[in-house]
């Protein structure tokens, strides 16, 4: 799957999770889970104000998820149309991805992925 973008094929990439609504039942009625859910909503909440569109999305900080691109499209956007930046959020969440040293998920080596990514927010 793909698109047509400026004369070259660009391959997407969709990624599915499967989800067990049991388990996430369950951790909703758990009371350490509620009140992480309203601490964040809160926090939320005190971030958005008055916007009124909040985007909300899940990546690996790996260096071929598009993470990046993704965050500059999204400044880029606010660049070109500033009359959104009270209106809209982003809520990113990045996942750890393997170590290609270690191919552990969390390790100690340097992601410079992931600085390059915290330096642009």
């Amino acid at each position: 799957m793909g698109i047509e973008y400026h004369g070259r094929f660009v391959p997407l990439r969709v990624s599915h999770i499967g989800v067990d609504i049991k388990e996430i039942e369950k951790a909703l009625n758990d009371k350490v889970i509620q009140n992480k859910i309203k601490e964040f909503k809160d926090k939320l909440l005190d971030k958005t104000k008055s916007r009124t569109l909040i985007f909300s999305s899940v990546d690996r900080n790996h260096v071929i998820s598009g993470l990046k691109n993704k965050l500059l499209a999204y400044l880029k956007c606010l660049d070109k149309y500033p009359m959104m930046k009270n209106k809209v959020c982003l809520v990113q969440y990045s996942g750890p991805h393997e170590c290609p040293v270690c191919l552990k998920s969390q390790c100690l080596h340097e992601d410079k992925n992931y600085q390059q990514i915290m330096d642009i927010v």
